[in-house]
């Protein structure tokens, strides 16, 4: 209910989301805003490039490089 978006999605994407949410919580993966408009258009290279624009993707080093890489290739 709360990323509407994640029902539109692939398994391999929606594990990507869930991941995050273990990682992050929902309220801070909410703060994803660009992403989760990425995901709305589709644009999956665009959400990974998001996703690996932020302080996740610096803290969690090569995790996040690789669900990044999940997003993108589904």
């Amino acid at each position: 209910k709360r990323f509407p978006v994640y029902e539109k999605l692939n398994q391999v994407r929606k594990d990507v989301i869930i991941e995050m949410v273990f990682n992050l919580g929902y309220s801070r993966l909410s703060g994803f805003k660009k992403m989760f408009a990425a995901l709305e258009r589709k644009d999956y290279d665009e959400a990974a490039n998001q996703m690996l624009d932020s302080k996740w993707a610096r803290d969690v080093g090569e995790r996040a490089r690789t669900l990044a890489y999940f997003m993108r290739i589904g």
